[in-house]
């Protein structure tokens, strides 16, 4: 079965002129997580070596801008946020994309007074204008003495082949933005088979951590409105048996990741500056954490439309009982025109 599938686009997000930084917002606050890795994990680095991959820091952090990347990609997808990074759809801001009509209200934001919610929340750049954003996460600590054990892995490697119309095309419309299954117990690793038919120039070792591993983070906000503040959360920590996506080699089976709320505080920007301003602040730790979340992410999570009954079927971990694999060079050759579902119901195995 193919390892990634696409996410419906679902309705764009409406577009307005983010709060300003020079403005005393309303609320604001700090929300504490905990990272637990459920398979190999791996924020890279290369080293000097050819074809050696190892983790940042030997592993012992996971620095804020993967944690923000992975967040702003999950919001973007639940949010319906602008197609922000898609160099095969866009190219400099002009849809590029012949074999698709281009997807109405999608486009990266190009105005700094009309950004959508996720340029609004994580931050955009237009031209020569920045506007740094709402969220910011910092780096993530492991928990352990020393240092994260590690475990060599051989794999393929290849890039995104979006010019393969017949998977990322459906009816002359984009199918979406690409999500990885969860398969952390059954990584696609390079075969000698493999080695021949794709070469050794596609074929490079890895040095990931292995699985248990415990990281702390906060996520900073202010100025989110409810329905942002919503998202980050719902972005943050899913819902009852998913999980996250998180660093190199999502295809392989590697960055399966559980985020689980710490604790949770809120602040009243503007009561500080009223009397009894030592209110101002109220923390929910431990449970009171979880149900504040599920409280604030209710409808997200009772949302039964196309994009969110996408999400939980992606994101399940694990995911679906299949033996896992990319299409060869000879299948794309014998069906050039075959689409993901057809390659997927002849590859898909049940225990």
């Amino acid at each position: 079965m193919n390892p990634y599938d696409f996410i419906p686009l679902g309705r764009p997000s409406p577009r307005q002129a983010p709060p300003g930084h020079h403005l005393l917002t309303a609320r604001g606050g700090t929300i504490h997580a905990r990272l637990t890795t459920l398979g190999p994990f791996l924020v890279a680095q290369q080293t000097g070596m050819q074809n050696t991959i190892v983790p940042v820091g030997q592993g012992k952090v996971i620095p804020g801008s993967s944690l923000k990347g992975m967040l702003r990609s999950m919001a973007e997808m639940v949010g319906g946020g602008c197609i922000s990074l898609s160099g095969s759809l866009y190219s400099r801001g002009i849809y590029d994309y012949s074999p698709a009509e281009e997807p109405h209200g999608f486009a990266p934001c190009d105005d700094m007074g009309r950004l959508c919610i996720t340029c609004r929340m994580f931050g955009a750049l237009i031209r020569r204008a920045a506007w740094k954003g709402l969220v910011e996460p910092g780096e993530g600590q492991w928990l352990g003495s020393g240092a994260p054990r590690k475990k060599s892995f051989d794999v393929i490697v290849g890039q995104p082949k979006p010019s393969h119309h017949a998977f990322y095309v459906k009816n002359r419309k984009v199918r979406g933005r690409k999500a990885y299954y969860h398969h952390p117990d059954k990584i696609m690793v390079s075969v000698s088979a493999q080695q021949a038919t794709y070469g050794a120039r596609q074929t490079i070792q890895v040095r990931a951590l292995e699985p248990g591993q415990a990281y702390d983070f906060s996520v900073r906000h202010e100025g989110l409105d409810p329905r942002a503040y919503a998202l980050l959360l719902y972005a943050l920590f899913l819902e009852e048996g998913l999980s996250h996506k998180l660093g190199w080699g999502k295809p392989m089976g590697f960055g399966s990741v559980k985020i689980e709320p710490l604790a949770i505080v809120e602040i009243d920007l503007l009561a500080r500056y009223r009397r009894g301003g030592d209110r101002a602040t109220v923390r929910h730790e431990g449970a009171a954490a979880v149900a504040h979340v599920d409280e604030k992410t209710k409808d997200l999570r009772g949302d039964t439309g196309e994009v969110m009954e996408a999400v939980r079927r992606i994101f399940r971990c694990p995911g679906p009982e299949a033996k896992w694999a990319y299409p060869s060079y000879s299948w794309f050759k014998e069906n050039p025109r075959a689409a993901l579902e057809e390659f997927n119901a002849r590859e898909r195995t049940v225990r």
